[in-house]
């Protein structure tokens, strides 16, 4: 399937056009061939960056940077100034999916080390970058600090979408759990982000707690919204109460869902 989208030429990252540290020659890196199982359900290439020392609703919330699968569908995520997000969609296609891999190839990716860590440092986000051809599959991590130039000039090609364009990604379900406030918790107006309309939205935040739901339509749309400002840390009037939500969707999310 293609996207209906403004057609650009792909960016391709070769090893001539990015400074190699001093200490890390990747230019006897392996050159696996850039074959790849063009399969919806196989994930080829994914980037995260999560999640450090932060609410424990933002590992729920996250989204992966980037995640191409086989048939070329792509989803990566931009971060505005304000620390809401706008998660991108788009179908790579067969020209735009090998430039894409080829790049990780030429960088040196596959000579790279598996981990690169600072142990002196601790509560960051680990940001890592997983690339699964047929012949070779690899995952480089960082933490902190340690890994080459080219593995950030790399990671944020994926992140950027690859010099595309896409369009909004909206699910089409998704799983909401919320967590109420203590009942004696009272908020003022200022401080209420969002006010949950029970009777608009067919169902009231009470519903989803603990075990959670799945949802829909105007329900979905409306926690999308939400969790796309504040990934961890809003208030939700419904009623009289008040609510933090989660909200999951099934193959998209970095920690899945329960099988609907």
């Amino acid at each position: 399937m293609e996207s209906e989208r403004k057609e650009k030429t792909p960016v391709s990252v070769s090893i001539g056009e990015l400074s190699q540290p001093e200490t890390e020659d990747l230019s006897a890196a392996p050159r696996p061939d850039v074959i790849w199982e063009e399969d919806a359900e196989v994930k080829i290439v994914s980037g995260t960056q999560c999640c450090g020392y932060t609410s424990p609703l933002v590992p729920i919330n996250y989204i992966p940077d980037v995640q191409i699968w086989g048939d070329g569908h792509m989803i990566w995520v931009e971060y505005i100034n304000d620390g809401s997000r706008i998660v991108w969609e788009t179908w790579l296609s067969q020209k735009e999916m090998q430039a894409a891999l080829q790049s990780v190839v030429d960088t040196g990716f596959y000579g790279m080390q598996d981990s690169y860590k600072n142990p002196l440092v601790a509560d960051l986000p680990e940001k890592c970058l997983n690339v699964n051809l047929v012949d070779h599959k690899k995952q480089v991590c960082e933490y902190y600090q340690g890994a080459p130039q080219e593995f950030h000039d790399l990671y944020a090609y994926f992140a950027d979408g690859i010099g595309l364009d896409g369009e909004a990604y909206v699910p089409k379900i998704g799983y909401l759990t919320s967590y109420p406030f203590p009942v004696e918790t009272s908020l003022n107006q200022e401080d209420v982000d969002y006010v949950w309309d029970t009777q608009s939205l067919g169902l009231s935040l009470s519903e989803a707690v603990d075990q959670g739901l799945w949802i829909d339509g105007t329900p979905l749309e409306f926690a999308w919204e939400i969790v796309n400002a504040n990934q961890g840390s809003m208030a939700i009037q419904d009623g009289d109460l008040y609510y933090q939500i989660s909200l999951q969707t099934p193959t998209v999310s970095w920690q899945e869902p329960p099988v609907p």
